[in-house]
């Protein structure tokens, strides 16, 4: 799946850490080839040049339902994890065989406390009003600069929570530098 992310960027929250069955993972600095083989999965991609994307795809399921969860990985972030999305799916959808399940008491960990089947209430006193709202998508958007060995870059991130009756359905995470 794909996320629109829209431009406008402020200061906030942002996600930069989360943990996949105990393996820590930065965005725009975890390699997705270290995720492969610490996680299993099949990486993904599609794409060229600039439009290249790749991902890896898990699955896993609470006591609300079944879900997917993609690592991904686009141009700008080279090798690097640069985002994820997870996402709630329809019970009776057919199972993705390229994507593992995921075992445990809640294996997707965000350094913020926010997972699907939150209330959106939750969302909002947790993280405060959103830098744009599309639909029922809620982005919080963040830029920031950054000097690294004397260079200056760009960091941009973002988070989407999208929700339907009340409660979180999905959560995007995104993080790329440029200089």
């Amino acid at each position: 799946p794909r996320i629109e992310w829209p431009e406008s960027k402020v200061d906030g929250i942002v996600i930069q850490k989360l943990s996949v069955s105990g393996f820590p993972i930065v965005l725009d600095h975890t390699s997705l080839v270290e995720a492969r083989i610490r996680l299993g999965g099949v990486l993904g991609s599609a794409g060229d040049a600039g439009d290249a994307e790749s991902w890896l795809c898990f699955r896993g399921a609470d006591a609300k339902g079944p879900w997917l969860f993609w690592l991904t990985s686009v141009e700008i972030n080279g090798a690097a994890i640069g985002g994820f999305i997870w996402k709630r799916i329809n019970p009776k959808a057919p199972v993705e065989p390229n994507c593992p399940l995921l075992r445990g008491q809640n294996p997707i960990k965000l350094q913020l406390d926010l997972r699907l089947g939150t209330t959106k209430s939750h969302v909002l006193r947790l993280l405060g009003a959103p830098s744009m709202v599309r639909d029922q998508e809620l982005f919080y958007m963040h830029e920031r600069e950054e000097t690294i060995e004397g260079t200056t870059y760009t960091i941009s991130n973002g988070f989407e929570v999208m929700v339907r009756d009340g409660v979180v359905v999905q959560i995007a995470a995104i993080e790329y530098s440029s200089s």
